[in-house]
């Protein structure tokens, strides 16, 4: 089996789909907003780049897709705006496996532009969107065609060991589970099947998955009666060695 074709999170707009279920993803890329602000600030001001080509990796579908490119755009035209600079146009590659929902993110672009603007409250650069299907553990953008790579998929010694980057910026940060929801069990049941349900569903069929995770919500629900429930979050930030 190729695992390129069944690892994706759950599509569409149903009680099961991703994009009902990222509340705790959302709230890790929140808590390192400083570090990405930062990044792209000093990447900006050293390059002052009339076209930016920004890359995130492993997007997904949801609430949480367009956000960091959302975050990005802002802040390097709050910057243009206070050095009276031409806004660059804004080359943007979403990736994740060949099974994700692009078509619904494609369907969302204008709207997230409108939005964009309406937040903005002036006229921003040129977006340009293009979806990039493929595992991103091979080579999947041509060499030096890239300014600022987002991923929520690395760690420090897979950086170490390749040696292409150093190391910028290394935190690490708690997500207090609790504070996100009352019921913290269906919250983290509904998050899980959103994410590993279409693997299980190629193994197994669709018609055990609902037993499945029943009976993983109530373990879920037991363990956190015993204890309170903490997500470690590692951000690293990187630049690619000359």
């Amino acid at each position: 089996m190729d695992l390129t074709q069944v690892l994706h999170m759950n599509g569409g707009v149903e009680e099961a789909s991703y994009a009902n279920n990222s509340l705790i993803q959302r709230e890790a890329i929140s808590l390192t907003t400083s570090c990405r602000v930062k990044t792209i600030t000093n990447l900006y001001c050293s390059l002052n780049p009339k076209s930016l080509a920004i890359a995130d990796l492993g997007c997904s579908v949801g609430p949480n897709t367009l956000l960091v490119t959302s975050e990005i755009i802002k802040v390097v035209e709050k910057l243009c705006q206070e050095l009276n600079h031409q806004s660059p146009e804004y080359k943007v590659f979403l990736n994740d496996l060949p099974g994700n929902d692009f078509n619904s993110i494609f369907k969302s672009l204008d709207t997230f532009k409108k939005k964009l603007r309406d937040e903005m409250e002036t006229e921003i650069g040129p977006c340009y969107f293009s979806g990039v299907p493929g595992s991103f553990y091979c080579r999947i953008f041509p060499n030096k065609s890239l300014h600022f790579v987002h991923s929520s998929s690395e760690v420090k010694l897979e950086v170490e060991t390749e040696g292409s980057f150093s190391i910028n910026q290394l935190e690490v940060f708690g997500v207090n589970m609790h504070a996100l929801d009352s019921d913290l069990s269906e919250l983290l049941a509904k998050g899980i099947r959103a994410v590993i349900e279409p693997l299980l569903i190629s193994h197994f069929s669709e018609g055990v998955t609902k037993e499945v995770f029943d009976r993983h919500r109530k373990i879920l629900t037991y363990g956190i009666s015993k204890e309170r429930t903490k997500i470690t979050n590692l951000t690293v930030t990187l630049t690619r060695k000359s």
